[in-house]
């Protein structure tokens, strides 16, 4: 199993005046992340991966201080990030356990490449919001929980602390 997770809300881009990389969570998305970081209390996590943007960064240091592990940086999970490289990565053993923070540009691309080819069994409540290029398919604060059992992945997804248990069928 590996996690998925979309940063939680840094706020109006338009309202921070410096660069995008360094916009922090604000007050709401704190919460979002320490709501987070309890959500996935039962979840053995043994790795802790983010994208170098601060707010992705900041969602994982709740978690972090948890699972007392370090929160590593990733450039392939900026924003521009290739989805194709992702689903690469997370092919590999070492994704196992890992709990990853990205932007929901990449994670849009990469979902909407798994409804494509199957390779991940999607909540059929997500798909209208996926195949209409919605990054709201996952909101901010949210996360995916990617399993495989008999050779099959399947993924929960588990909305931001406000929202209610999806999992696919």
């Amino acid at each position: 199993m590996f996690v998925l997770v979309r940063h939680a809300h840094a706020g109006d881009r338009r309202n921070w005046p410096y660069s995008d990389r360094d916009r922090p969570l604000s007050r709401r998305g704190w919460r979002q992340s320490f709501t987070l970081s309890a959500r996935l209390g039962d979840v053995p996590v043994h790795r802790l991966v983010s994208s170098p943007y601060r707010r992705c960064l900041q969602t994982l240091e709740p978690l972090g201080e948890r699972v007392e592990l370090p929160v590593l940086r990733n450039p392939l999970l900026a924003p521009d990030g290739d989805p194709a490289a992702l689903e690469d990565l997370l092919r590999q053993p070492a994704a196992e356990g890992a709990v990853l923070c990205t932007h929901g540009e990449l994670l849009l691309g990469l979902l909407q490449r798994w409804d494509r080819d199957g390779a991940v069994r999607l909540p059929e409540e997500r798909l209208a919001l996926l195949r209409a290029g919605d990054r709201g398919a996952t909101e901010k604060g949210a996360a995916w929980l990617v399993d495989e059992r008999d050779g099959l992945r399947s993924a929960t997804y588990l909305p931001a602390a406000e929202g209610e248990l999806v999992t696919a069928r």
